[in-house]
């Protein structure tokens, strides 16, 4: 499942790269939910009973949030796309919001505004 997922990653950043039509929408969702499986499945083995689901939907929608920018859109696609009942929400919510934080703090220093100094 690894391997698929790093060359599904790897051919759609070298389809992107040479400037294909196309958005990145289902390749993001695609590779959440690989995301989301893979980690699932480890976490299963340390606590049997664990609901893999879970981990597929969340990763899912972190990453189409995380690639499109927009974290609540995300998650209200990915709720929409599979059904889910409200009770993955909180996590869902909890997990978007992390990567978000994460991801803001990421670009901020790459680009050398250090996260408590705000834009110049």
């Amino acid at each position: 499942a690894a391997l698929v997922l790093a060359a599904k990653a790897a051919a759609t950043l070298v389809t992107i790269r040479a400037g294909a039509w196309g958005g990145v929408l289902t390749p993001a969702v695609a590779l959440g939910a690989g995301l989301g499986a893979l980690s699932g499945l480890a976490w299963s083995q340390a606590w049997p009973g664990s609901p893999v689901a879970a981990h597929v939907f969340i990763g899912a929608a972190v990453f189409l949030g995380a690639s499109m920018d927009a974290p609540f859109t995300g998650l209200v696609l990915v709720a929409e796309f599979t059904q889910q009942g409200a009770g993955i929400l909180v996590p869902a919510i909890v997990a978007t919001a992390s990567a978000t934080a994460a991801s803001s703090l990421a670009r901020a220093l790459r680009s050398g505004r250090g996260p408590d100094r705000g834009p110049r």
